[in-house]
């Protein structure tokens, strides 16, 4: 292909045809309506917010002065303005309201400006693509996973470029941190248009945002029978009250509906019964944790045999970092109980591993029910008892709660005081009851000491 440019008369000659002028599929510089096209995920400890240059300098001194666009202090910019919530593991995600279709037929380029600030690189700024579905599969595709060495410019607007890999999914950004220190991120002029990239393949999602099963549609939502070491000596089947083995060791109805057709995933133990047999299951891909998510579950534990603790349940973490977050010796649990659990300050990718050990050779009936995995924020807090110990000998479904005293006085019925206490290992209620006399009954008293008074004074006068 050769071309000349006359440049006296402005007109160029090529003897190949004209590229295709670019499509854009997304663009926002934060100073129109296109913010409504984008989101900070909700119940994240971190939030992005749209600010004008000038007032994001005042409320942070390292923040940037201006914004890309215009290169002055009345523009806009997206950042994460973090200052007072910095926590190592706390993350923030900024996703596409609209999901992204790339097929083989054309290339298209996540084009942005980012600006790192802050005394230290303590930040992380990732982008993923989304399946925003009921798998909530997530895959980093920014920075690239091959190159262990990536640097990010500091204290000023730098360029990056991602081409799209082929799928349909929503484009999300994320920050992160790795310590206590203040360091965040501001974006600007997001844009998707073609390029001249090759079209490249997704490769395989390796994580999952969050988890949650109910197992009603008679699933194993994807769970698996692992702990990616050993084999397990029995597996969990999803199961009813309906098709247990044992109708005298339960459970017959399930957490979530309290019904005999309501699924939960039952360890399926067979004879002959052994001390150490085990049972591992957990979710089919690793979790993108952070500081701020809890593991919620419902467990049922039932043995043929008592006082032995000749069961144990664990709850392990394994990943980042390996830790055994919850720990329970038993026999009977006397029917489901719910359990939260907060994780380690850590965001990145981590497996959970529900565990079973049977200490006793006996028959037992063990289930597990209402898995999620999610932040904590996002979860009832009037149903669920928290643990943040890495033992547990007692698990109640009250609520955790400070003490708290209830007095109500009336003069026309009996003084009634009660006082509740509860907190996440067990729960009391105790009542004292008195009755005082009343006014009526209190005027005859009056009167008559008075005659008896008067009587006395007639005598010994």
């Amino acid at each position: 292909m050769e071309c000349s440019l006359w440049t006296i008369f402005l007109v160029d000659y090529c003897d190949e045809p004209r590229p295709p002028p670019s499509k854009t599929l997304f663009s926002c510089d934060f100073e129109s309506s296109c913010t409504e096209q984008l989101i900070s995920l909700s119940n994240y400890p971190y939030q992005w917010s749209v600010v004008q240059a000038k007032d994001g300098k005042r409320k942070e001194r390292d923040a940037p002065a201006v914004d890309y666009t215009f290169a002055n202090e009345s523009g806009h910019y997206i950042w994460l303005n973090n200052y007072d919530l910095i926590d190592k593991g706390r993350v923030g995600y900024l996703a596409m309201r609209n999901s992204v279709d790339i097929n083989s037929n054309e290339s298209f380029c996540l084009n942005f400006y980012y600006y790192l600030y802050g005394r230290a690189r303590s930040s992380h700024l990732f982008i993923y693509s989304w399946t925003n579905d009921t798998s909530n599969e997530i895959q980093m595709i920014w920075p690239n996973q091959n190159s262990q060495s990536f640097t990010y410019i500091k204290d000023r607007w730098s360029w990056a470029i991602v081409n799209l890999p082929i799928g349909s999914y929503t484009i999300m950004f994320r920050m992160d941190s790795d310590d206590i220190i203040q360091s965040s991120f501001a974006l600007d002029n997001i844009q998707i248009s073609s390029c001249s990239y090759p079209p490249r393949e997704l490769s395989s999602y390796d994580s999952i945002l969050s988890f949650s099963c109910n197992f009603d549609d008679l699933t194993m939502c994807n769970m698996e029978n692992t702990d990616d070491f050993t084999s397990p000596s029995f597996n969990f089947t999803v199961e009813t009250g309906e098709t247990i083995p044992r109708k005298d060791l339960g459970p017959v109805y399930d957490h979530t509906r309290n019904s005999s057709t309501g699924g939960f995933i039952y360890w399926n133990q067979q004879v002959p019964f052994r001390s150490g047999d085990t049972g591992f299951i957990r979710p089919w891909k690793k979790i993108e944790q952070n500081y701020g998510m809890c593991i919620q579950f419902a467990y049922y534990v039932k043995s043929s045999v008592m006082n032995k603790n000749g069961t144990q349940l664990i709850l392990r973490a394994g990943g980042c970092y390996g830790k055994e977050m919850w720990i329970q010796l038993l026999d009977d649990s006397f029917g489901w109980k719910i359990v939260k659990i907060p994780v380690e300050r850590f965001a990145c990718m981590e497996n959970f591993y529900f565990r079973v050990r049977q200490i006793e050779p006996v028959q037992v009936s063990i289930a597990f029910d209402d898995i999620r995995i999610a932040q904590c924020s996002s979860f009832d807090p009037t149903t669920t008892t928290t643990t943040t110990s890495s033992t547990t000998t007692a698990t109640t479904t009250t609520p955790a709660m400070t003490t708290t005293a209830i007095t109500q006085i009336t003069t026309t019925s009996a003084i009634t005081t009660t006082s509740t206490t509860q907190t996440t290992s067990f729960s009391s209620t105790s009542s004292e009851t008195t009755t005082p006399t009343s006014n009526a009954l209190q005027l005859v008293s009056i009167q008559n000491i008075y005659l008896i008074s008067l009587c006395i004074f007639q005598i010994m006068s």
